[in-house]
């Protein structure tokens, strides 16, 4: 029988770097609350909203440096929380900067799956990064961006569903988007 020797683990200089990696577009309260845990969670929590990619089916709602604002404000209360953002794979990102951990969320049972698949595929790219996936279980949680830009089309309120910044820039933006999804649906 092997005795797992415990003191050789604790490092009291260790510092616990997370990443939490999404299009967030746009960034919701669900995305918010992950924050939240994560700046719990670890020294440091890295916000990276994806870039867009040629060809992917996918159309940008919000331009890109719109959303990394809009993430910046909508975190500026978390003091060990900032935004970044990468071309390349989160794996790669992690190993250049020193990070251990991805934090992602999954709603049901295909989004875990999907997630572990690509906790696989990050721990191939980069074998020292850890993925912890949240189940998403109460009403904050399951609120999706798909969700957001559904109730924009259909001249629903969001009120509730997206950060104050988010909901200001969106009123602000209405018709624009508005005719943004209409072209996309």
């Amino acid at each position: 029988m092997q005795i797992y020797n415990y003191s050789k683990v604790y490092n009291p200089e260790f510092m616990a770097k997370g990443i939490m990696v999404g299009r967030f577009d746009p960034f919701t309260v669900s995305h918010k609350k992950m924050a939240e845990i994560g700046s719990q969670l670890f020294d440091e929590l890295i916000i990276m909203p994806a870039k867009p990619v040629m060809g992917t089916p996918k159309n940008e709602f919000l331009p890109f440096d719109v959303r990394v604002n809009l993430i910046k404000e909508s975190v500026k209360e978390l003091p060990n929380v900032k935004v970044d953002y990468y071309d390349g794979y989160t794996g790669e990102y992690a190993k250049e900067h020193n990070i251990d951990f991805i934090l992602r969320g999954a709603r049901d049972g295909c989004e875990f799956e999907f997630e572990q698949n690509l906790a696989n595929f990050n721990k191939r790219v980069n074998s020292n990064l850890k993925t912890i996936i949240f189940p998403e279980n109460d009403k904050t949680n399951s609120i999706s961006a798909t969700k957001v830009r559904n109730n924009i089309a259909n001249d629903r309120s969001i009120t509730g569903l997206v950060p104050e910044p988010v909901k200001h820039f969106i009123d602000a933006h209405l018709q624009e988007l508005k005719n943004k999804l209409g072209k996309a649906l």
